[in-house]
């Protein structure tokens, strides 16, 4: 259980051959292909590879095309399921069929003309709209809208102005000779007006109408009063509505293509990544050279494969060089892989490091258990896992993610039975059963709501294992690395040191003695590390400051310890949550199916929430313990993952 060991791998051949070998490494998915351009960007070895046009790419735009715009009218692919039902295994022939049968382009070209149609049809429809709206308020007016236009001595003007300026501002322009006013109407907020006036009077009413913030509105030019306008546009309306209803069922007559589509989808994905992995590489006229990165134990084997399928290819291994940016696998069994989710949410490892996954996998199923305590929840967590696990087919990552839940809701049975929490006391207050109830009594052994005490202290005795065994675990990569003095010097001395704390604890809250062996051991270690954690400075007082410095920050381990807490925190209120909802189940009058009812839905409800929200919380911190008190000890990440230049496949398989 370790991270995989890798090879460099450089593949250079003959150009007759080069689509050839790509396709075969994107059959096996063994090699993540390294981008070449920024290394041989001074060189001329990427002029044939940007010439070629990519018919790849260009028909996966078109099949994406196709496919977003048909799902608008019923052609929705559900991946639930997809996911349930399985994918459609496609042979070479069937492929071949289907490419025969569709003529995508001329299905893209059907499905562009409709789109422009539909998007011009609503384009016309969201203007009349707006026109009509605009109108409205003016449909009492009985002159053609062709009309309102200055002549030679006249000038025409529609507008509004606000209510509180209206009256006085019709008043003030009939006052005025040589000024026609018609009021159109109004709403809750402005006056609507048709002014008619003389251009001799111009600056006049523009001072009127200046005064009283009056606001021109520029209304259609049309042959037509508003009123026979709004009815013409209601008309073309209904048009664009039958237009588009035509429209639409051309749309949804193209939806049957969906089961060719998903196949054509899959292949351009596919054939398109083909080629832009040319991209990446170098070449010449007459040859190509790709490099990447490969699992060791597989270099071997798809060097031999190569070279004897390829009389015109030369395949070279190499260890990775220093200060390379190595990409990661991890390899672990099958039962810890499903932990690699935790890994991942943090970051991969540097190729130096190690793979954290083992060494927490069973802290975290046990802190995730006790975050619940309630086997009853346990039950549903693992049954809902199972059902999904069985009835869909996922990735790696949902089927990882599955398992993981898998895990933790058997984990929860077993705690929680440990514990007693079976929906909460739901055993207890259920009369009779006296059977079930000795069944319960005889597994549990520590209430947590009755011996809260312990249960936290079982906390912090967790923390305290953890954080020791983090500790442990640098001493050995110390080891590992040849850094000896560093994993007996500032690893030990703590390892030593904070079990100690313990006894010294215990006997100054129980009023004994908070020295003797124990202080003296502890006095020794800190020694210690006052004395040698600055060891690589030569100037003796900065030793003993940075050796202070890390004894200060020796209380870290203390806090880390303490925040396990949280371990009894959350199981605690797991717990009392459960007992307040059967509390309230039993306030329930039963002598009446109502009342029956209204238990159920309260008991149902009331533990499915509890379940769902103490899950969320379960992972979330449980998932923090590991990040922040366990990680911190040993770990760094800043790895890559490896993303093998490999077949992806979203809605077929294979044949």
């Amino acid at each position: 259980m370790s991270i995989a060991r890798m090879k460099k791998i450089h593949i250079t051949g003959h150009n007759s051959i080069r689509e050839d070998a790509v396709g075969l490494l994107h059959q096996w998915g063994a090699v993540q292909v390294n981008d070449l351009r920024e290394e041989f960007k001074d060189k001329n070895y990427f002029e044939n590879n940007g010439e070629k046009k990519k018919t790849g790419e260009d028909n996966l735009r078109k099949v994406t095309f196709i496919t977003k715009f048909l799902e608008r009218f019923g052609m929705k692919t559900s991946m639930l399921k997809v996911m349930s039902e399985g994918k459609e295994v496609v042979s070479r022939s069937r492929l071949e069929e289907v490419m025969n049968r569709l003529d995508m382009d001329g299905l893209y070209g059907k499905c562009r003309e409709l789109e422009k149609l539909l998007r011009q049809t609503d384009k016309n429809r969201v203007k009349a709209h707006e026109r009509i709206s605009q109108l409205k308020p003016w449909v009492a007016m009985r002159v053609k809208l062709a009309e309102l236009q200055d002549t030679v001595k006249t000038r025409v003007k529609t507008g509004t102005v606000d209510l509180k300026d209206y009256d006085e501002l019709i008043t003030e322009l009939r006052n005025n000779p040589g000024t026609e006013v018609i009021q159109v109407g109004r709403d809750n907020k402005s006056g609507y007006i048709f002014l008619v006036y003389l251009k001799t009077v111009d600056g006049v009413v523009d001072e009127l109408l200046k005064k009283h913030e009056f606001n021109q509105v520029s209304l259609p030019l049309e042959d037509l009063e508003p009123e026979g306008f709004i009815n013409q546009l209601e008309n073309s309306i209904r048009k664009y509505d039958k237009q588009e209803e035509e429209l639409v069922k051309k749309a949804e007559g193209l939806t049957s293509n969906k089961q060719y589509l998903n196949i054509l989808y899959d292949y351009y994905v596919n054939f398109s990544e083909r080629e832009s992995v040319g991209d990446f590489m170098a070449g010449t006229s007459s040859s190509f050279f790709l490099s990447g990165w490969i699992e060791g134990k597989n270099s071997n084997k798809v060097k031999k494969e190569l070279e004897s399928k390829f009389r015109e290819i030369e395949v070279f291994l190499a260890d990775p060089q220093k200060g390379e940016q190595v990409p990661i696998v991890f390899e672990n069994n099958r039962l810890v892989k499903p932990l690699e989710f935790v890994t991942d949410l943090y970051g991969k490892p540097e190729y130096s490091g190690i793979d954290p996954t083992p060494y927490f996998a069973l802290f975290f199923l046990l802190f995730f258990a006790l975050c619940i305590t309630d086997a009853g929840y346990g039950i549903l967590l693992t049954l809902a896992s199972l059902f999904v696990l069985k009835k869909y087919k996922m990735g790696p990552g949902g089927t990882r993610f599955w398992k993981l839940g898998l895990y933790g809701g058997i984990t929860t049975i077993v705690v929680g039975a440990l514990m007693g929490g079976w929906f909460g006391n739901t055993i207890d207050i259920l009369p009779g059963f006296q059977g079930l109830k000795d069944i319960k009594g005889a597994i549990m052994i520590m209430d947590p709501i009755k011996s809260s005490q312990t249960f936290l202290y079982f906390s912090f005795l967790l923390g305290l294992i953890q954080v020791m065994f983090g500790i442990a675990v640098k001493f050995y990569m110390d080891i590992r690395d040849g850094d000896i003095a560093g994993a007996f010097l500032d690893e030990l001395p703590w390892f030593i040191c904070l079990p100690c704390f313990v006894p010294i604890i215990i006997g100054f809250f129980g009023g004994g003695p908070v020295s003797g062996a124990w202080g003296a051991v502890v006095k020794v270690c800190l020694l210690v590390v006052l004395l040698f954690n600055g060891r690589k400075s030569k100037n003796i007082i900065l030793r003993l400051v940075k050796g202070t410095y890390r004894i200060y920050g020796g209380i870290d381990y203390m806090k880390d310890i303490l925040s396990y807490s949280r371990l009894f925190a959350l199981g605690l209120g797991t717990g009392i949550m459960a007992m307040a909802v059967n509390n309230m189940v039993t306030l329930i009058p039963s002598g009446s199916i109502v009342g029956v009812v209204f238990m159920v839905l309260i008991f149902v409800g009331g533990h499915t929430f509890n379940f769902v929200m103490n899950l969320l919380s379960a992972y979330i911190h449980t998932s923090r313990l590991q990040y922040v008190e366990f990680f911190t000890k040993f770990y760094e990440s800043g790895g890559q993952e490896f993303r093998p230049f490999m077949e992806r496949r979203k809605f077929t398989e294979a044949s």
